[in-house]
């Protein structure tokens, strides 16, 4: 399950792409298994009840759980935050605790809906000038977070900012390619580690090194986007084909079996 946030209306410090960002990512998502909640310029009231909400579904579909948002982020004293559009009234670092949402309860909201299972936030949330003023204190980039069972990824590096245009110019650097990102993990049953890594490079690439995104993971186990395979299922299940929808998404797996007979009885 995944909900999915895309900020762009701030009172101050409007945003071109990140709209488009989380409807893309959305619908992304949905093609590849995910139960999506969208939403979009969110205050922070409405931002809070959002992710109580997807706590409750994830806490009773026992699912795994991602978390994408796409607007500004900030972070003091080593702790991230997301701002809603009502950000006005950030000044100072202590108005972050009061009027932004802080990303690492959102990650721990994730980890007691399910133990020990997967949780994948994405903070695309490193954009330039989110604050009136700003004072010493108050840090553009994201810090690391560390969570048990989950990988976090970010935009950008930390003290860094991340492009709200790509060459298609609808969407983030970023998120430009995570979309296609997606898709090719999906199809290949990429582990999401190596689904990230690829993201960094072409970011890092496009952006002539300004750029550089990264995670921090602490998985258990390996996890893999549309699932891992061992090599005794790739033997065995060789003839796997998947149609894709003209509407969207993909038909079930159809996997060609051999003809055949059997002697039932005695």
């Amino acid at each position: 399950m995944a909900l999915v946030i895309g900020n762009a209306s701030y009172q101050y410090g409007r945003l071109r792409n990140t709209v488009n960002d989380a409807v893309d990512i959305a619908a992304v998502l949905r093609q590849i298994g995910f139960e999506v909640v969208l939403r979009k310029n969110l205050n922070k009231v409405q931002m809070n009840y959002a992710i109580h909400q997807f706590g409750k579904r994830l806490l009773q579909y026992q699912s795994v759980g991602l978390f994408y948002f796409s607007g500004h982020g900030a972070n003091v004293n080593g702790r991230n935050y997301l701002l809603p559009i009502d950000n006005r009234k950030i000044r100072r670092s202590k108005h972050l605790r009061k009027y932004a949402i802080d990303s690492q309860k959102i990650l721990q909201i994730m980890e007691n809906a399910r133990a020990n299972s997967v949780n994948i936030m994405i903070l695309d949330a490193c954009r330039n000038n989110p604050f009136p003023s700003v004072e010493k204190s108050l840090n553009r980039g994201l810090s690391r977070m560390d969570a048990v069972g989950s990988i976090v990824s970010f935009a950008t590096a930390l003290g860094d900012t991340a492009s709200d245009v790509s060459r298609n110019r609808r969407n983030g650097l970023f998120t430009s390619y995570l979309i296609s990102a997606f898709k090719k993990a999906y199809e290949t049953h990429q582990r999401i580690d190596d689904m990230f890594s690829y993201v960094g490079k072409g970011v890092k690439r496009e952006s002539r090194g300004q750029q550089q995104p990264w995670y921090n993971s602490s998985l258990l186990g390996k996890f893999c986007i549309g699932g891992c395979k061992t090599d005794a299922h790739q033997q065995r299940f060789s003839n796997v084909f998947q149609d894709r929808l003209r509407s969207g998404g993909f038909a079930p797996r159809m996997t060609w079996i051999p003809a055949g007979s059997v002697v039932m009885g005695v």
